[in-house]
């Protein structure tokens, strides 16, 4: 496998792709393609392996090494998916999921936030102990909206998240976090850094293991639709607490003393940061010292469904669309 220097050195000194403007023509596109085609001494471009991971190291060296591999994926910036990944605009079956990753570590392509999310769920497939859960956020600025992925991960009783963006506050998120709802209070907190407002969380259902049965069941990526437009985030809080309950995730009844919420984020926003640089990541894993402890849309599509939804308030969408920022 050719290094990316060696790569960019080749196109570099193709001729046929030189002095070229941008954007191309169908014909010229074609004449560009043929060329590349035609030239067979091309380096081939580097493989990007998943991580060999096992039950035996912690969950935490896992979660950070899983992060990590998704990271070394180059981001796609060019409005278009080289995957058909529309499996987060409609429900799609866990094993389309699993061959759809496959496909993106196969040809190691740039990728955005919805193969990052498939390419979570396959590396932590057969891990029994880590509990997954899709939470699309739709977002809106300047009267753009948008819409992102990720994909939180419970384990040892609290909450981190998986995920891709180019905003590194909306996608990963260390573990650290005690109930669902502080996390996507975290990325609420993200969201406004970035002057983005929070319209819409989508909550889908928890994704299935390997050796269940159940593998050829549909995914549901938005089963709980709750929209944050308009409305109190004391009401988005409850709402988020009961789907938690619902998911196991919290126990039947949460008693809270007024202002505990809002102090304990507070507290736990300076403690719960974002992954550390890669170099820091595999030091820790190979040293044996893990730490227990992001603006994208796919980097999610423009939502063409949106001024739809919204005039129907409380009605499910299951078809978000995606775009890049």
């Amino acid at each position: 496998m050719a290094s990316k220097r060696a790569i960019a050195e080749a196109v570099t000194n193709m001729p046929e792709l030189q002095g070229l403007t941008f954007p191309l023509t169908e014909e010229k596109l074609g004449e560009v393609i043929a060329a590349v085609r035609a030239k067979t001494d091309l380096p081939c471009p580097t493989r990007n392996d998943p991580p060999r991971l096992t039950l035996s190291s912690s969950p935490v060296s896992r979660h950070l090494a899983i992060q990590a591999y998704i990271e070394a994926y180059e981001y796609n910036f060019t409005g278009e998916n080289f995957f058909n990944v529309k499996g987060v605009r409609q429900n799609q079956s866990l094993f389309r999921v699993l061959e759809v990753a496959k496909r993106v570590i196969r040809e190691s392509l740039p990728i955005k936030c919805v193969e990052a999310v498939y390419l979570g769920i396959y590396c932590t497939q057969s891990m029994s102990d880590i509990e997954r859960l899709p939470i699309i956020f739709n977002s809106e600025i300047s009267g753009h909206r948008y819409g992102h992925i990720v994909l939180a991960v419970k384990y040892s009783g609290k909450l981190g998240a998986i995920g891709l963006s180019r905003r590194n506050e909306l996608m990963f998120k260390a573990w650290g976090f005690d109930t669902l709802s502080d996390l996507i209070f975290n990325y609420k907190q993200s969201y406004e850094k970035w002057s983005h407002k929070l319209n819409k969380i989508k909550l889908g259902t928890l994704i299935p293991h390997e050796g269940c049965s159940r593998v050829n069941d549909v995914v549901e990526w938005a089963n709980t639709v709750i929209s944050s437009k308009g409305v109190s985030w004391e009401d988005v809080d409850e709402q988020i607490h009961k789907k938690a309950r619902q998911l196991g995730w919290e126990p039947k009844e949460v008693s809270k003393p007024p202002g505990a919420v809002a102090k304990a984020r507070s507290k736990q926003a300076d403690v719960v940061g974002t992954l550390p640089k890669k170099d820091s990541i595999y030091s820790k894993i190979s040293a044996g010292t893990e730490t227990e402890k992001d603006m994208d849309s796919n980097q999610a599509e423009v939502d063409a469904e949106a001024d739809a939804d919204e005039e129907k308030e409380g009605e499910r969408d299951s078809r978000p669309s995606f775009l890049g920022v």
